[in-house]
Order: structure tokens, then C-alpha cells, then sequence
């Protein structure tokens, strides 16, 4: 009980650090790569996402999906990549190859798809080198422009 608040504490240090040393330098121009992070718990239509990318003209090899699951047992074999509160250190950071190299990918746009506020989603978007990052929460779309 006790390592999860501090892993919690830790995870909501972890964003405001990212946040408040971000470098706001947004580069415009045509959307060639997008990432899409999302809670898998809430959206699991694989076909809505792969529709939305159609729509928007982006090659399917330009595009990476990465998924929170509540447990690492419960992922399903259909998406690029899946994490847990378990790929958090009890300091907040992650020990996933996987997050590091979805965070680490420069696309121009970031899909941040997930209803409730939840740390390891807020942590992986702010962590991510997207040019322009684009999420929904609480239903209402919230656009941010910023750069890591």
C-alpha cells in the first residue's frame, strides 16, 4: 500500500518536472507520423482507430499505437505495444523498452485517447517527443502545441 502512494506521488512529480521544462517550438507542416496512446480498458475498437488514421491520409507504417491495461495478463495480441502500473519503478519511472521507444518517437502528432485523469497515461504523453499533441478528457478536446 505504501510503495503504490509513493509510486503514485512519484508519477505526479514525474509530469510536473516534464511540464515545466518543456520547450514550446511547434513545427508546422504535413502530419507524415502519428502515435496513438490510449487506455485499453476504455477503448478497445481497433477498427476506430485504424479508421481515424485512414481518414487522416497517414500510411499504417507511419503510425504506432501504445496501450495502458490494468493488468499485463489482460493484453490482447492486437495492438503495437501495452503497459502497466507494473512497468513503473517505485519512483515513477518507467522499465518498459516499450514505453521508451513510443516516448522517444518523434511524431508529428500524438492521439492521447483516455476519459479519466490516470498518472501512467499523463506521464507517457508528457514524456513523448510528439510536435503537436492532441488528447480528450472529461469528453471535450484539449490541444496542446509543444515540443520536447
Amino acid at each position: 500500500m505504501f510503495f503504490k502512494q509513493f509510486r503514485t506521488l512519484s508519477l505526479q512529480k514525474n509530469i510536473t518536472l516534464i511540464l515545466k521544462s518543456r520547450i514550446k517550438n511547434f513545427q508546422s507542416g504535413k502530419v507524415n507520423s502519428i502515435g496513438v496512446i490510449f487506455d485499453y480498458d476504455a477503448y478497445y475498437d481497433y477498427d476506430f482507430f485504424r479508421n481515424l488514421i485512414k481518414d487522416l491520409g497517414v500510411m499504417d507504417t507511419k503510425v504506432r499505437f501504445i496501450a495502458k491495461v490494468d493488468l499485463e495478463k489482460n493484453k490482447p495480441n492486437s495492438w503495437d505495444s501495452f503497459f502497466s502500473l507494473d512497468n513503473f519503478d517505485w519512483l515513477g519511472r518507467p522499465k518498459s523498452v516499450e514505453i521508451e521507444e513510443f516516448v522517444e518517437q518523434p511524431f508529428d502528432v500524438l492521439i492521447s485517447y483516455y476519459k479519466t485523469n490516470q498518472l501512467e497515461l499523463n506521464l507517457v504523453t508528457a514524456r513523448s517527443k510528439a510536435n503537436f499533441k492532441i488528447g480528450i478528457y472529461q469528453r471535450r478536446f484539449a490541444f496542446t502545441r509543444f515540443n520536447h
